[in-house]
């Protein structure tokens, strides 16, 4: 039989790719109250469909890395699995919001792992929640009902925006004179201790029903991102829902105008601040002697 003469290893690690040079810094997102979005570019020259990519990240100021499991998302798994460069980003989550992460990736394929890239900048979800927004305002409506007015507060820089406004829901809370707060819900218009549905950020107003004539009520707000509940606002301006008119002058009797007949002259009280117009007058006369 004739002889078979084996390749030498040098020449069979030379069919072989070298391992994949350093990828570039890879870029921070937020997605969620705990979840943060993972990008980075694959160098030229690296095969995708042989290559897979590695992620870590750390808490900033340590020097502890954590790989992200490719299969959960989540940091600092036994036996992490790296992720095949098909995908050129991941989602990590169940993070920290109030920690400050970057980000580092390697790439690898048959001949190893190449270098780690340099780290990308720091992001922290908390930091990019919503501020205070301005106070509300108290409008009355009627004796047991009065209306919100609201602004949405400025964007901070880098905020995703979910799906269209980068604030998703405003939580507008009311407090009676001496009572707790309560929020208003969206649904009902009525306050709730418990849980309660939000308002969307489209709105600029919101209705307060079933509320208790003569009681004095303050209003507070926030708002919400994807990153989660922000500051509350400053507390708006007390309102009492006061809507007994003043006293008005004394009306005036015009001589009569016939045997039966006389006609009262009389001028409407003014109108309370933050109450509707008068809406009817009652005049009583009484006889002499009588009712």
């Amino acid at each position: 039989p004739s002889a078979v003469q084996a390749q030498p290893p040098s020449a069979v690690q030379a069919q072989l790719p070298p391992s994949p040079p350093a990828a570039h810094a890879p870029t921070l997102e937020a997605v969620g109250e705990d979840s943060i979005r993972v990008t980075w570019a694959v160098p030229r020259g690296v095969a995708k469909p042989q290559a897979h990519a590695e992620i870590s990240l750390r808490v900033e100021g340590s020097s502890r890395w954590l790989r992200v499991d490719a299969v959960s998302g989540k940091l600092d798994e036994p036996d992490a699995l790296p992720l095949p460069l098909e995908t050129t980003c991941c989602v990590v989550k169940s993070i920290d919001p109030q920690v400050t992460y970057v980000a580092r990736v390697r790439l690898g394929n048959q001949s190893g792992w190449g270098p780690d890239s340099p780290s990308s900048k720091g992001l922290q979800l908390a930091a990019l929640t919503p501020i205070a927004p301005a106070a509300p305002i108290l409008e009355a409506v009627d004796s047991t009902s009065l209306r919100v007015h609201f602004t949405l507060p400025p964007v901070r820089p880098g905020t995703p925006a979910s799906p269209s406004s980068p604030i998703s829901a405003i939580a507008i809370f009311v407090q009676p004179d001496g009572g707790a707060w309560q929020l208003l819900d969206a649904t009902s218009s009525t306050l709730t201790a418990g849980t309660g549905n939000a308002f969307l950020p489209a709105a600029s107003r919101a209705l307060a029903k079933g509320l208790s004539e003569g009681v004095t009520y303050k209003a507070k707000i926030r708002a919400k991102s994807v990153c989660g509940w922000g500051e509350f606002s400053p507390i708006s301006e007390p309102l009492q829902l006061h809507f007994k008119p003043t006293a008005p002058a004394a009306p005036v009797l015009e001589e009569a105008l016939d045997a039966t007949s006389m006609r009262v002259h009389y001028t409407l009280p003014p109108v309370r601040p933050g109450t509707p117009a008068h809406k009817w007058l009652a005049i009583h006369v009484q006889p002499d002697g009588g009712a």
